[in-house]
């Protein structure tokens, strides 16, 4: 038996070897490469098509993708991770590890120039997610997502005083106000519940050649019963007018925004460079929460336009 491993400190060669040992009849995987690395997780692929998401910390919680990923498959229009090797913890894989057949596609980036196709494929997928039935989600394992205040309070206490040392003067204040401003907001919790990725961002969509269509959605590790507005505000990336153009296309399928949607979804792309500076506070990492720090600054929050 192999020892167990720190994902964080093995090359690709001992990964691949520890895919092969932990997961039976796989064959050889040889060689592998690194497809990136997330907070919870490193993503590699191996030399006959197959993608393996491996775990780094006890937060990558890949049991709630392997039941979901099955059923939500059948009422999504594109591709989405199938796993078809799933361990939730052994000793080469204490936080767990899932694999599925590689989803053909290239990741959309900030070069990109989307075009009204790509804004449709991408509502008419949103449409199919937030319709998933909540009740069988929740059956599925997916759980609630909690309150902003309940995690956003105590990342207060934590936050302040490092980012005190990485900002300036009036940086502080300024962060001060909107984080007490945001604590008071009680227009957040108002919202339909609905299943939503909740890092529904251009690393996790893939396009085709021509960069104009959807090809697949991965990672739903972050899947959440929660507020639709999330994940409209994880493409603000790609600019708010091509946000709007997602939003028509979406109404246009069948979806609806409430009252206070567009407030919410706002508040959503303010709050969305906290998960990285909580994961940098959480394992002392300063180069993570200095790019975050960086992420502030070009953010809603710090930048000068709104």
């Amino acid at each position: 038996m192999m020892p167990p491993c720190t994902i964080t400190h093995m090359n690709l060669d001992q990964i691949a070897d520890a895919l092969e040992a932990e997961f039976s009849g796989l064959g050889s995987i040889r060689r592998c490469k690194l497809l990136g690395s997330g907070f919870n997780s490193i993503a590699v692929e191996t030399n006959n098509g197959l993608v393996f998401r491996v775990g780094r910390t006890s937060y990558a919680n890949y049991s709630k993708e392997a039941r979901l990923l099955p059923q939500l498959a059948t009422k999504v229009p594109v591709p989405i991770p199938s796993p078809r090797w799933f361990v939730e913890s052994s000793d080469m894989f204490p936080h767990g590890a899932i694999g599925y057949e590689k989803i053909d596609g290239l990741t959309l980036t900030h070069a990109a120039d989307p075009h009204d196709q790509l804004a449709n494929d991408l509502a008419n997928f949103l449409r199919a997610l937030h319709a998933f039935p909540v009740v069988e989600a929740t059956s599925l394992g997916v759980p609630r997502a909690r309150p902003v205040a309940s995690w956003l309070a105590p990342l207060r206490d934590e936050a302040m005083p490092v980012l005190g040392d990485l900002t300036t003067a009036a940086e502080i204040a300024r962060i001060d106000a909107w984080w007490s401003e945001v604590l008071g907001d009680t227009e957040l919790e108002g919202y339909a519940p609905a299943l939503c990725h909740y890092d529904f961002w251009m690393e996790n969509l893939l396009v085709d050649g021509t960069g104009t269509r959807l090809a697949g959605v991965l990672d739903f590790e972050d899947a959440l019963i929660g507020d639709p507005a999330q994940d409209f505000a994880t493409l603000m990336d790609l600019g708010e007018p091509f946000v709007a153009d997602v939003e028509r296309a979406y109404v246009a399928a069948g979806g609806a925004f409430d009252r206070g949607y567009a407030h919410r979804r706002r508040r959503h792309w303010e709050l969305r460079p906290l998960g990285g500076l909580s994961y940098g506070i959480r394992q002392n990492d300063r180069d993570e929460v200095v790019d975050y720090v960086a992420k502030l600054r070009r953010g809603p929050v710090l930048s000068e336009s709104p």
